[in-house]
């Protein structure tokens, strides 16, 4: 009777807990992708990407809009990424801060342009690097917080890359590192039209692995191998239907998470 009793407890908690543990659809964000931003003055705020009308749209809680913020575009560009959107980290006043990137494709010579700009709410442009496509923010103990921007120059063959460090005046707090993608794994320009560059890093000690394109129906249409003593693979997407698509990396005993990405026509 009493190993009876124990089991109907142990089945009354493992169906409570089942209960509990749904997932249901809160929102959608339709046309854009969307992020948390994590900010000390303000609370926690969702951050919608809006390429059309380069813009960041700033939404509270309960999906509400929040804010609205424009941002400035070079001529000809495209808003590609926006990262790190906060308070407190690029400088000390409350206002809502962002780092974003901006691509254009020179389609008579096939190469990319990149800018990386941080601005703040009001308009106010606090940094701009030319040529920078892929950013990454990390504190270094006792020493404060450093961002790390790539310095691409696709005009010159073989194409060249500089990093540039700088000190910023905030800090990174464990919640605020909302980055789209985890750094070795960067496709750009997304949304791509035509040559896609896809930049890797494999684990140390795995020399080659499978890189796969999936459609939006989980079938897997392209497929590369690729290995260790390269750290990037062109893709051209002119053969494929505009539309929503996945890549992702695999080998035995690895299995890297799937990244998005969208062609236009």
């Amino acid at each position: 009777m009493k190993t009876l009793t124990s089991l109907l407890i142990f089945m009354l908690i493992a169906t409570s807990q089942i209960s509990v543990a749904q997932i249901s659809l809160e929102h959608t964000y339709s046309g854009v992708s969307a992020g948390i931003a994590h900010t000390e003055t303000y609370g926690d705020k969702y951050y919608v990407m809006d390429v059309p009308n380069s813009q960041c749209l700033l939404y509270n809680l309960d999906h509400s809009l929040w804010k609205s913020v424009n941002l400035s575009i070079p001529s000809n560009y495209y808003l590609y990424d926006i990262q790190y959107v906060t308070d407190h980290l690029f400088n000390m006043d409350n206002s809502i801060e962002m780092l974003y990137v901006c691509y254009n494709y020179n389609s008579t010579l096939d190469y990319y342009t990149y800018e990386t700009r941080v601005a703040s709410e009001t308009g106010t442009i606090l940094l701009t690097l030319p040529g920078a496509g892929y950013n990454w923010i990390t504190n270094v103990v006792g020493s404060g917080t450093r961002l790390f921007s790539y310095i691409y120059n696709y005009a010159v063959t073989p194409y060249t890359v500089s990093t540039k460090v700088f000190t910023l005046g905030g800090s990174l707090t464990s919640e605020s590192t909302n980055v789209t993608e985890t750094i070795g794994m960067k496709a750009f320009p997304n949304p791509v039209k035509g040559n896609l560059k896809i930049d890797y890093t494999l684990p140390e000690g795995l020399r080659q692995a499978e890189l796969s394109v999936i459609n939006i129906s989980g079938l897997i249409i392209k497929k590369y191998t690729i290995d260790s003593n390269f750290d990037s693979l062109i893709l051209d997407t002119k053969d494929l239907t505009p539309g929503i698509y996945f890549w992702k990396i695999e080998a035995p005993g690895f299995h890297g998470s799937s990244q998005q990405i969208v062609v236009t026509q």
